[in-house]
């Protein structure tokens, strides 16, 4: 356990101030770390399910090129929106996971109205609002038939479908945010990082020094309420005086989504705990000593982008819905 202790501090200290500094050198660079980080994460996920990781390789070596093609290219490729390809897979994601059809009709729907009076209030400069629209009804349609036939295999391959699609659209949203290179990103980036691994740090010593009842004894038996308790009362206090200094959001409004990603942190560990019970596999790789592999490292931080991206869009929901409350140009 001791030993165990000191690999988990040697890496982090390690890790942390490159991951940081890469963070701050942004653009290029980011999305090289991020890139790498989706493909092992990937191999771990095919690696602890037993399939072929042939395609995979594939895959990165196709993506690499393309990343390769577009970086070097004096032509701004526009046509490849990924923003689409991100929503085609959350619905995927979604309709594999949830069983009832109204729910996701509602959200469809609700989806649908947002984005028609997004397009009527502020046109994109990078189409038409009716190129939009056809590529937002065309996501919904590949998303519905793609979750279809998902359900329609084995558990495990469910299981294993989902992951991929788990894994893959919080990256790719950072991948496609980091070309911003904006100050603004790095500040944002480095309130969600700091979130998770003060979150993460302050659980494990709470959990250590109090013990006491297990949060999911079936799933991870070493996870306590102390813990997870004490993670999250200095996390909001980190957040609090300390992040709430250079993100630039009202000290209520970090606290309410830093206290929701604190919720998605802890979900997100347990989400990966209950599929590793499931496969029958200890850790998902050992290429990080003392943390297991890139999955285990970084399987609450993508839950959290996940809240992060709802708390985004919620924001720009409400900014929308106050320029149309009061401007007099939209039909």
């Amino acid at each position: 356990m001791v030993n165990n202790l000191v690999l988990r501090i040697i890496s982090a200290i390690l890790l942390a101030p490159l991951v940081i500094y890469v963070l701050y050198l942004g653009g290029t660079y980011f999305q090289i770390l991020a890139l790498t980080c989706l493909f092992l994460m990937l191999y771990e996920w095919f690696d602890i399910n037993n399939k072929n990781k042939r395609m995979l390789v594939i895959g990165g070596i196709v993506a690499v090129i393309e990343f390769t093609v577009i970086k070097m290219s004096p032509i701004n490729i526009a046509f490849f929106n990924l923003r689409y390809v991100i929503y085609t897979m959350l619905l995927t994601l979604t309709y594999c996971v949830l069983r009832w059809t109204k729910i996701i009709t509602v959200a469809l729907l609700a989806l649908m109205v947002y984005l028609i009076i997004h397009m009527l209030i502020i046109p994109k400069p990078y189409g038409a609002p009716v190129n939009e629209l056809i590529y937002f009804c065309g996501s919904i349609v590949v998303a519905l038939i793609t979750g279809h036939l998902v359900r329609k295999t084995s558990k495990e391959n469910t299981l294993f479908s989902g992951g991929v699609f788990y894994i893959l659209i919080p990256m790719l949203y950072v991948i496609c945010k980091v070309t911003e290179a904006s100050e603004d990103f790095f500040k944002m980036a480095l309130w969600v990082l700091i979130v998770v691994w003060s979150c993460d740090m302050f659980a494990y010593f709470g959990g250590r020094m109090f013990g006491g009842a297990k949060l999911a004894p079936r799933i991870s038996p070493n996870k306590t309420w102390s813990g997870a308790i004490v993670g999250a009362i200095m996390t909001l206090f980190i957040t609090y005086f300390g992040i709430a200094q250079f993100v630039k959001i009202d000290k209520i409004s970090l606290t309410c989504v830093t206290f929701a990603m604190i919720i998605a942190s802890i979900m997100g560990d347990l989400l990966e705990s209950k599929c590793k019970r499931i496969l029958n596999v200890k850790d998902s790789g050992n290429i990080i000593p003392g943390h297991g592999g890139i999955l285990d490292r970084l399987d609450s931080l993508l839950m959290v982008i996940y809240v992060f991206v709802i708390a985004e869009t919620l924001w720009y929901l409400k900014l929308d819905l106050k320029m149309l409350l009061t401007s007099t140009k939209w039909i």
